[in-house]
């Protein structure tokens, strides 16, 4: 499975998409101590039903890098 590196920012709102199925529009959480997930703003449910953690390769240490897979998009919705 081919995974890409994605800056995601907490508490912002971004629209979930995979190859095969739409989330629509999600919210980044912190669900645990150290798991994020997002959450469907219309089901209040979480999306995924195991968490993202943030990488701990060298080149991506900030904290708000996460590894995901390449079937997925997520894009942030800008609000004005």
């Amino acid at each position: 499975m081919k995974r890409k590196f994605i800056r995601i920012e907490l508490g912002c709102d971004y629209e979930v998409r995979f190859t095969y199925w739409s989330h629509g529009i999600c919210r980044f959480i912190k669900t645990t101590k150290c798991g994020y997930n997002f959450l469907n703003l219309e089901t209040s449910k979480c999306v995924f039903n195991r968490h993202l953690y943030p990488s701990k390769y060298d080149n991506h240490k900030s904290g708000d890098w996460f590894c995901v897979n390449n079937d997925m998009n997520i894009n942030k919705i800008n609000k004005k």
